[in-house]
């Protein structure tokens, strides 16, 4: 689907009119007899990067405890990235796609049977995130040069959300973790984190300027770190948005103690506030071409 202008800024009203809706009542506003559902779900669109989203998809995405997908999680992070891109860039980080995580975690296997790991493939969207070149974009930014912290959002088991701080030049993992509760233990942690720490080196070596180390392994290890006087969330649902927020807040410079200052309530303000923008940028921009 196509929209002009006017029709992503009247879109865009109806989904704030349901999201003020759903702020005072859980339960579906009925329409006058005759007139179309401002929520109407079959408004659907397929997005500029890829994913098909619906008012529905933006809803679900504002209302509290509700659980999120991966392809909210990466029109959160596209949406960051397309708002603020420059000004990360210009703090020497970059924002990558769960997708990338998930891709190194899945070539893992075949990268340990691999002879040559300095050489490994590890796929477009790997080397796109972590360079940010591709046919027709490069931002010109290289990995130890230019750019010094990765962020990205990670999945543990099915559910649980954290966000990673990847500090390349100190080889330190930060976790943004909202429910450390969930992986109390140094075991729990290590049994998500492993393959990716033992995976990083040789990413970092493909993707940045030659060094002198040809065991990457051996001498660049990354450890990992994860603060526990931020935010905690016992509801559940959450901690998709609640890792985002996290990492947002890191990359804009406020401390685990900034963190720590969020609530419930305001992550129900600030869930809202991500449908919405979200939804203006990829629906109600006028000089974003979607379709479905």
């Amino acid at each position: 689907m196509y929209l002009s202008h006017g029709d992503g800024e009247e879109t865009l009203k109806s989904l704030k009119i349901c999201i003020l809706q759903e702020r005072e009542s859980p339960h579906r506003v009925q329409p006058r007899i005759g007139s179309r559902p401002p929520c109407s779900s079959s408004m659907e669109f397929k997005i500029v990067i890829g994913i098909h989203a619906s008012n529905k998809f933006f809803l679900s995405l504002a209302r509290p405890t509700n659980w999120v997908s991966t392809e909210h999680i990466s029109v959160l992070i596209s949406m960051l990235v397309r708002r603020h891109g420059r000004n990360y860039l210009s703090g020497t980080c970059r924002f990558v796609d769960y997708f990338s995580i998930s891709g190194i975690i899945s070539k893992f296997a075949e990268f340990e049977k691999a002879s040559d790991k300095l050489g490994f493939n590890w796929g477009g969207l790997v080397s796109f995130s972590f360079t940010g070149k591709k046919p027709r974009r490069n931002d010109k930014k290289v990995l130890l040069v230019d750019v010094d912290r990765v962020y990205a959002p990670m999945m543990w088991g099915k559910d649980h959300w954290v966000g990673l701080v990847i500090n390349l030049t100190c080889r330190q993992v930060e976790i943004l973790d909202c429910n450390i509760s969930l992986n109390e233990s140094d075991n729990e942690v290590n049994k998500h984190m492993a393959y990716l720490l033992r995976a990083l080196p040789h990413v970092l070596a493909a993707f940045s300027p030659p060094s002198d180390s040809s065991h990457p392994e051996e001498d660049q290890e990354f450890s990992w770190v994860r603060p526990d006087n931020n935010y905690f969330n016992e509801r559940s649902g959450d901690y998709g948005p609640c890792a985002v927020k996290f990492l947002e807040m890191h990359a804009a410079g406020y401390s685990y103690e900034d963190m720590g200052q969020i609530n419930d309530k305001k992550v129900d303000i600030f869930r809202q506030k991500y449908a919405m923008d979200t939804y203006e940028e990829f629906i109600g921009n006028a000089k974003v071409q979607n379709d479905g």
